[in-house]
């Protein structure tokens, strides 16, 4: 992991408000590394506001790696919503090999059943 990884990292595992505050402006970064260790991370701080965050950076996210990764954490804050549940089935379909193994482990992981 590179340093801005590490450090978005160490600050989701505070899980302070404040952590999340600056977590939010990584959703955005160039790399897609940092955009989904930043997903990751909020979700871990099971609030309302981080959820809506991802939910937010998702609506432009171009990458299928990013998006799958926002997808499990949208899921692990509200396992239930079919949308978002239906969202990540689509994601089986991707052209990209580490986007459906991923998907298949978030689903297992999250209990997730079609």
């Amino acid at each position: 992991m590179d340093v801005k990884a590490e450090l978005i990292w160490a600050l989701g595992h505070i899980r302070h408000e404040e952590s999340a505050e600056v977590i939010r402006d990584f959703l955005l970064d160039p790399s897609e590394r940092i955009r989904r260790v930043s997903a990751h991370c909020l979700a871990e701080m099971f609030s309302m506001e981080s959820l809506e965050s991802i939910k937010w950076a998702m609506e432009n996210e171009k990458s299928d790696r990013v998006k799958v990764e926002q997808l499990k954490a949208i899921l692990l804050l509200i396992p239930g919503d079919t949308k978002y549940r239906s969202m990540m089935i689509e994601m089986l379909k991707s052209r990209d090999r580490w986007v459906r193994l991923v998907a298949v482990e978030s689903m297992v992981e999250l209990k997730l059943k079609e």
